[in-house]
Formats: C-alpha cells, sequence, structure tokens
C-alpha cells in the first residue's frame, strides 16, 4: 500500500510516497512559486498528484491542516485568504481522484512522526524536523545552494517542505496503522 503526503503552500508544494511499512517511496516538490494564475499552479500540482496516483495507485493521501501553521498576527489576511483557496482547490483535485485527503494538524503529526524529541537545541523547527527525518532516513538527498553574500552552501528551502511532506505522510500512516490494529483486536 503506498500513500501520499503533502505539504502545500502557494508558492511550493512538497510531496513524499510512503508505503505502509514507512519506507520513502519517493520524495520531491513542485516549484510553482513564479506561476501567477491559481489556476496555473493548482494544473501543475494536480498532474503530479495524477502521475503519483498512476505510478504507485495511491491508497490514501494526508495533507497538512494549514491554519495550524499561522500565529495570529504574523500572516496577512489575504495570504490565508489564498493559501486557503489553494488548498480547498488541490483537496478538491484529490477528492475527485477517489482519495478523500485526511487533514493532519502539524504539531500533533511532528510527536507521532518524529517522537517526542525535544526541538529546543536547534535554531529554527524546520531545522529540528530535517534533523529528526535525517535520522529516520538517513539516505535522503537533500538539496544544497550557495548564497553569495553569505558566502556558505545552505540547504535549498523547498527541502523543508519535502521534510513537512514526510511528516505529515509518516503519521498518517502511523495513525491509520494504529486504528487498523485496534480494529483487529476488538
Amino acid at each position: 500500500m503506498n500513500f501520499l503526503g503533502l505539504d502545500i503552500s502557494t508558492s511550493v508544494v512538497g510531496f513524499c510516497v510512503m508505503n505502509d511499512k514507512l519506507e520513502i517511496v519517493e520524495y520531491g516538490y513542485c516549484d510553482i512559486s513564479e506561476i501567477q494564475d491559481i489556476y496555473e499552479k493548482l494544473s501543475n500540482v494536480k498532474e503530479k498528484i495524477c502521475s503519483l496516483n498512476d505510478e504507485y495507485d495511491l491508497d490514501g493521501i494526508f495533507v497538512e491542516n494549514f491554519l495550524f501553521r499561522f500565529a495570529a498576527g504574523k500572516s496577512r489576511i489575504q495570504t490565508l485568504i489564498k493559501l486557503c483557496e489553494f488548498n480547498t482547490l488541490i483537496k478538491y483535485e484529490c477528492l475527485l481522484l477517489g482519495k478523500k485527503p485526511v487533514l493532519l494538524n502539524v504539531l500533533h503529526a511532528r510527536k507521532i512522526a518524529l517522537g517526542k524529541s525535544s526541538s529546543k537545541e536547534f535554531n529554527s523547527v524546520k531545522d529540528f524536523v530535517i534533523s529528526i527525518i535525517n535520522t529516520i532516513y538517513p539516505d535522503i538527498k537533500w538539496e544544497w545552494v550557495y548564497k553569495k553574500r553569505k558566502k556558505e552552501t545552505v540547504l535549498d528551502s523547498r527541502c523543508y517542505d519535502i521534510a513537512d511532506s514526510m511528516v505529515i505522510c509518516r503519521a498518517g500512516i502511523i495513525e491509520r496503522n494504529e486504528i487498523q490494529s485496534n480494529r483487529e483486536h476488538t
């Protein structure tokens, strides 16, 4: 069985396909930052989701419940409206494929997928997520970019979207497996 995890934003959509044994089958991102029209963005992401569904015969799709990501006063309402619209359109396209997307709270998903590790020793939650994902999946090949201004090589910011999609997918599968196990024992 294969599942898709999505981390949706209006600039980059991270994706991860995992099997029910929590092994990563494929991962990547759709960079739609240069596309202005929301329906063109949607078409680009829909094409990728359909391709993944055709290739892996997906049994389910897990999506980060985006509103838990925003803190009051830190995001403009126009940004939230665009994200809400885009997120809804993608979820609807998943539904049209016959895959009702399961929404997961990102904080809950991190606890399930990454354990109760503390992010306090990291510069950011994003760095914490990458670090734990690297521990669980040491063969991940991240993309690096050279920042001329800082004169250093850093992780490509789109990798954080991929890592978040891995967390969502992993958490969704773990919860699904636990529910099935509980049903079998009752």
